[in-house]
């Protein structure tokens, strides 16, 4: 599924008892690809005056560049049906083109292109500013268009986020914030 930026948060349907809750608190652990791992925290932290930024590393003998990631590892699997959206803040030009929120998931799905343990549940463009912007996640992709939200029962416990290009000439992205939600009962 592909998503287009909101700039306000998608409206849940949410039942009684359920809420719509941030599941990257600061309590979990956050691993950076590119760019220093002590920072990568600091996009869970609410804060407009801290930031993590991923370094364009392409090296001279190779045709190919690192795709700059950050990887969350959960205090509790979440049910890929429950995720409902997610929301990202860039600095202004240091946005990536193109980015994925990829689950690991156990057993594989046979839909799945980006390896043998995980799927990728959305693809973004986000756009090149420095407001935070909502992302919709629809079925995942053993889930049909025509199922009803929330039926996808697979659980995962990381998730990573891939960001390619970037609107910078340089290579480098800025991230400021990353806010993950999903439909929970409380």
């Amino acid at each position: 599924m592909s998503s287009q930026p909101q700039t306000t948060q998608p409206p849940a349907k949410l039942e009684e008892g359920e809420s719509l809750v941030n599941i990257l608190t600061k309590g979990i652990k956050v691993k950076a690809l590119s760019g220093p791992s002590k920072d990568a925290k600091n996009v869970l932290d609410g804060s407009l005056e801290t930031c993590w930024t991923a370094e364009n590393r392409v090296s001279p003998s190779c045709r190919f560049a690192i795709v700059p990631s950050l990887t969350f590892h959960l205090e509790q699997p979440v049910k890929l049906g429950s995720l409902h959206s997610l929301a990202l803040t860039f600095a202004g030009g240091f946005a990536p083109i193109k980015a994925s929120l990829v689950a690991k998931i156990d057993p594989p799905p046979s839909c799945d292109e980006t390896g043998a343990d995980a799927l990728t549940v959305v693809t973004l463009f986000p756009l090149d500013g420095n407001g935070k912007q909502y992302f919709a996640i629809g079925p995942t992709c053993s889930s049909s268009s025509s199922s009803p939200p929330g039926s996808d029962q697979r659980e995962t416990d990381s998730f990573r986020l891939d960001m390619e290009g970037s609107t910078d000439a340089f290579g480098r992205i800025t991230v400021y914030g990353i806010e993950l939600y999903a439909i929970q009962k409380v």
